[in-house]
Order: structure tokens, then C-alpha cells, then sequence
């Protein structure tokens, strides 16, 4: 299965450019939806397990440990796009947060799933699996775990909107996409 073009084929011709942040009342229906469950968790923390001052002190300290969660996302997405399409990515910062391209490289719209979905399964899981663990054993981990989950939903909603835009594009298995380092991902389609 080809996963990736050197090239745009000939016949194609852009057909969508998708932008999150030129989209704003998705960005507020994604702002909701992402912190919900989020909120939920915390409320559900303060209910079940009692912490102390400490321990918030504790999770203030952590603060200035989220680059490190930010490299790790961006790293996923790279590793992903290493592994599918056998090319080097690149890393970067933006006006509107960081990323990872396959730099002048179009891949196919199921390996752009594929890349942009990988962070969000792989820490929602780990970290969703943390805090029932930490519930269920009263552990004060259980404030820092639900923190790091209310980030993790924040900074995957570029991802999740990109998703959400490319699932309701007809024809997926042919559509490629290329990613600029602002963000915005150009879909070409055949005539």
C-alpha cells in the first residue's frame, strides 16, 4: 500500500485547505467537548481521593514540565509518519502552537489519520488508565495524572479538528494532503 507522493500526481487539484485556526466557533464547540471530560475527571478526583497542600503544590511544579509532554506528542506524530512512509520529519513551532510535517512530501489521507491520531490514542489511553488506577487506590497521583489528561485534550484539538475535517471528505483513499508549518493542510483530489 502506498502510503505517500514525492510529487503531486498529475490529475489532482486541491480541493480543501484545512485551517483550525481560522475556524473559531469550532474552535469554541472543540474547547467544550475537549474540556468536559476533562473537568469531569477532576470533579470526580476532588470527590474520591483527598489531597493535600503538598500534593498541589506538586502539580503547580509540573507546569513548567509540559515542553516535555509537547516533544513527546510532536515525537509520536513523527515516529508514526517515520514508520508509514520511511522519511525523516521535522519539528517546529508555529504562531499557533508546534508541529511535525513531512516536509514537501503528499501523503495519502489514511496515513494522515494515522500520523494525527496516534498522539491522542496512545496518551488518552496511558493516562485515562492512570487515573482509574489512582482512583481506585485513593493515590494522590490521581491530580497530576487528571492535569496532564486536561493538557493532553488541549493540545490534541488541532489534531482532532483535522481528523474531524478529513473523515467528512468523500473519496479518502485517494485525497492526498500536504501539511504547511502553520498548521494548514492543503487535501488534493483527482478531477
Amino acid at each position: 500500500m502506498r502510503t505517500y507522493e514525492n510529487s503531486l500526481p498529475e490529475g489532482y487539484h486541491q480541493i480543501k485547505i484545512i485551517s483550525p485556526s481560522t475556524d473559531r466557533k469550532d474552535s469554541i464547540v472543540k474547547m467544550f467537548c475537549i474540556f468536559t471530560p476533562s473537568l469531569l475527571l477532576l470533579v470526580l478526583g476532588f470527590l474520591f481521593v483527598n489531597v493535600s497542600a503538598v500534593q498541589y503544590l506538586t502539580l503547580l511544579m509540573l507546569i513548567p514540565l509540559l515542553p516535555l509532554y509537547i516533544i513527546l506528542h510532536e515525537l509520536i506524530h513523527g515516529i508514526v509518519y517515520l514508520i508509514l512512509t520511511g522519511h525523516g520529519f521535522k519539528l517546529g513551532r508555529s504562531k499557533d502552537g508546534f508541529y511535525c510535517i513531512l516536509p514537501q512530501l503528499y501523503i495519502y489521507v489514511k496515513t494522515q489519520l494515522l500520523g494525527a491520531a496516534a498522539p491522542f490514542v496512545v496518551f488518552t489511553i496511558t493516562l485515562l488508565s492512570g487515573c482509574v488506577i489512582a482512583i481506585v487506590n485513593q493515590s494522590c497521583l490521581f491530580m497530576i495524572l487528571s492535569f496532564l489528561l486536561a493538557f493532553h485534550f488541549f493540545a490534541c484539538r488541532g489534531d482532532i479538528y483535522l481528523i474531524k475535517e478529513l473523515l467528512k471528505l468523500k473519496g479518502a483513499g485517494k485525497l492526498l494532503v500536504i501539511e504547511d508549518e502553520n498548521g494548514d493542510n492543503a487535501v488534493f483530489g483527482l478531477n
